[in-house]
């Protein structure tokens, strides 16, 4: 926005998408180092530099 400000804004997985089913899987039923077990999150981030 200015030399001295950056803001950072997204969202990830936006159609808030379920992980597939794997039957190997512990806990999760799915792969948790592949895959996003949260669903839909918005994040905005700032940074001030001076």
């Amino acid at each position: 926005m200015t030399d001295h400000l950056t803001v950072t804004a997204g969202i990830d997985n936006l159609f808030d998408e379920e992980p597939p089913f794997v039957f190997s899987a512990f806990g999760a039923n799915t792969d948790v180092a592949t895959y996003d077990i949260i669903g839909r999150y918005m994040y905005l981030r700032a940074v001030v530099n001076f």
